[in-house]
C-alpha cells in the first residue's frame, strides 16, 4: 500500500518533469512548456491522466522500486538481520530495470522525429550513471535526513523518515539536459 501511495503521489509531477525533458531534448517543445502543459493535463482532467502512458510508466517505476525495497525490509524484520548489501544490489537492480525500460518509452513516445526505433547504447549507460545517483538520493538521504526534519517540524522519526522518502524523489528528479546539438532545454 505504501508503495501505491508514494507512487501516486509523486508520478504525476516527475511524469510531467520526464515528458518535458525528452520533448525538449528531442526539440519538440520547450522544456517549461511541456511541463506546465503536462501538469494542466494532469490536474485538469485527472481521469484522463490516469490513462496516459508517462504516467503508467512513471507509477511502475516508483510503486515497482517501492514494493522492491518494502519487500527487502520485510525480509530484513523477518530475518531479524540487516541485509545492506542485499538490499543496495536488489533494490538498485530493480529500480534500474524499471527506470530503464521507463526511459526507453518516453525516447519512443516523445523523441519526436528524431526518435529512433532502438534506443542506442550509450543512452543506457547514461541513465545507469542517473540511476545510481537517485538511489543514493532516494533511500540513502532519508534515514539521513529524517533526524533533522523531526527536529525542525517536530515529527516523530518514523513520520519525518517517510516524508523525506516523498520528498526527496522530486528533489532529486531536477529537470535538466540539452536538445540535439547541444542546446540548453531552458
Amino acid at each position: 500500500a505504501s508503495a501505491a501511495a508514494a507512487a501516486l503521489l509523486v508520478s504525476p509531477v516527475c511524469a510531467a518533469i520526464d515528458k518535458a525533458i525528452a520533448e525538449a531534448a528531442a526539440g519538440e517543445k520547450t522544456l517549461w512548456t511541456s511541463f506546465f502543459g503536462s501538469l494542466r493535463d494532469i490536474f485538469g482532467a485527472p481521469r484522463a491522466a490516469l490513462r496516459r502512458p508517462e504516467l503508467r510508466y512513471v507509477s511502475a517505476l516508483f510503486g515497482g522500486t517501492y514494493a522492491i525495497n518494502n519487500a527487502v525490509c520485510s525480509v530484513e524484520q523477518r530475518r531479524r538481520e540487516p541485509l545492506p548489501t542485499a538490499k543496495t544490489a536488489i533494490v538498485f537492480g530493480g529500480n534500474t530495470t524499471l527506470a530503464i525500460w521507463k526511459d526507453a518509452a518516453f525516447a519512443r513516445l516523445f523523441g519526436g522525429a528524431n526518435a529512433a526505433a532502438t534506443v542506442p547504447p550509450p543512452a543506457y549507460a547514461a541513465w545507469a550513471a542517473r540511476d545510481v545517483v537517485g538511489m543514493a538520493v532516494i533511500f540513502t538521504l532519508p534515514p539521513l535526513v529524517a533526524p533533522h526534519l523531526a527536529k525542525a517540524t517536530g515529527l516523530d522519526d518514523r513520520r519525518a523518515e517517510s516524508v523525506a522518502q516523498f520528498v526527496l524523489p522530486l528533489a532529486a528528479r531536477r529537470p535538466s539536459g540539452t536538445r540535439s546539438g547541444g542546446r540548453p532545454v531552458l
